[in-house]
């Protein structure tokens, strides 16, 4: 997808990065435990999280505190990105990663979604509105390793 080949790119140092280019993010507490999680992927990953994080602040309303961490299945890696804000409502759940023309804002999660999609990962929203958004991106045994520090 993008020019560089996939690599090994340790998260937790991306996202950090792209919540730093962020300028609403001032007020906002980040949490991230990912326990050295590095992915091999192209190096645009880090627009996933630039997206996701920006999505929270833009819509977020009431929120505080974005976290991220991770849990293993026995064929996966689960990141999980979460926030305390309004959440996405039941109606519009559905669409969320759908591609709309026109309108502001509604390229980034169907970027989010496509680009996992080719780069072998996926992508889904789990959180309950009032409470918060929450997105599972499964990671395939193979993609991920833990606290290599290399390349």
């Amino acid at each position: 997808m993008g020019v560089d080949q996939f690599k090994w790119i340790p998260m937790e140092n991306e996202i950090r990065i792209q919540a730093s280019l962020i300028s609403r993010m001032k007020s906002i507490s980040l949490d991230i435990d990912l326990h050295g999680l590095e992915c091999y992927t192209d190096p645009l990953i880090g627009r996933v999280f630039n997206n996701i994080i920006e999505n929270a602040v833009i819509h977020g309303k009431t929120l505080t505190r974005i976290s991220v961490g991770c849990r293993e299945t026995p064929d996966a890696v689960i990141v999980i990105c979460e926030d305390d804000g309004v959440g996405i409502p039941l109606k519009q759940k559905a669409h969320i990663f759908d591609r709309v023309v026109g309108g502001e804002g509604k390229f980034g999660l169907f970027f989010v979604r496509e680009f996992l999609d080719m780069s072998g990962m996926t992508i889904t929203e789990t959180g309950e509105p009032g409470k918060g958004a929450r997105f599972e991106i499964t990671v395939p045994k193979g993609l991920s390793r833990f606290g290599t520090g290399g390349e």
